[in-house]
């Protein structure tokens, strides 16, 4: 399978809400967290090309990011889109 994005190679720390969500809880019901700063992200940044490659070992079919800049920006207009899967 191969799915068609931007930038296979820039890295980002992905947030899931639901771990958001629970530090916002905890700091809002106790004062555990008072006066620190919290990080809440994994300890790493993925790369768009491993995310992909990440959630087609998951699904049980290869994947791969192939790189293509959005529709808007071959125009000289970026509108930022989701990536669009292909068969």
């Amino acid at each position: 399978m191969s799915v068609r994005g931007p930038y296979p190679g820039f890295a980002d720390p992905f947030i899931h809400e639901v771990d958001v969500a629970s530090v916002l809880a905890r700091a809002l019901l106790d004062d555990s967290l008072a006066g620190q700063k919290i990080s809440i992200t994994g300890p790493q940044s993925v790369t768009h090309a491993e995310m992909v490659s990440t959630i087609g070992e998951v699904i049980g079919r290869a994947a791969a990011l192939r790189p293509d800049l959005p529709l808007g920006s071959r125009r000289g207009h970026y509108r930022p889109r989701a990536a669009t899967v292909l068969r």
